[in-house]
């Protein structure tokens, strides 16, 4: 198994509470480098996100903020059978009124089917980046319910989000289903 972690705009794999969340599940772990983070191009991004989770091995995958939408948009190329999970923190299907840089990118087709795909969604009750009824609208359109972290912002290091346990949880629990 091997877990990938794709991050957001202007984020680095270094970013926030990434390489916690992979130290803490341990084993084979990807956390690309997506590329131009600051003007980010939505087919470089996906082909990228691709990349990462190309190979025979089965996947628990995490975005946050941007890069839930590359991990929704690169699963539609993978074998959804190696798919064990996928884990959105912060996540958004729609143009970000604060963000209209990412307009382009966001012109996007209804959420892909995941199938039997388990998914978990993760927000914050008070994200000034995303809206939580962005987070809850992506959450519907997927069919899953939203674990609200109070309080969390957008969980950003810069907040004091250098560890995110409800990711953490929800992997253990799509591994321990595996």
């Amino acid at each position: 198994m091997r877990l990938v972690i794709l991050h957001g705009y202007g984020a680095l794999p270094t970013s926030h509470w990434f390489t916690w969340l992979g130290d803490a599940i341990g084993g084979d772990v990807d956390i690309p480098a997506l590329p131009d983070t600051e003007a980010p191009q939505r087919d470089a991004w996906v082909d990228a996100a691709r990349a990462a989770m190309a190979g025979d091995d089965d996947l628990v995958v995490v975005g946050h903020s941007l890069g839930t939408v590359a991990a929704l948009l690169a699963l539609d190329g993978v074998d959804r059978s190696r798919i064990r999970g996928l884990v959105l923190v912060a996540p958004f299907w729609e143009p970000v009124r604060t963000l209209p840089e990412l307009d382009r990118f966001l012109d996007l087709p209804a959420i892909p089917d995941l199938g039997d795909v388990p998914v978990v969604v993760i927000a914050s009750d008070e994200d000034p980046i995303v809206p939580p009824e962005l987070s809850e609208r992506a959450a519907a359109s997927l069919g899953v319910p939203v674990t609200t972290v109070a309080s969390a912002g957008h969980f950003l290091d810069r907040d004091g989000w250098t560890t995110l346990p409800a990711a953490r949880d929800a992997v253990l629990g799509m591994l321990a289903r595996a």
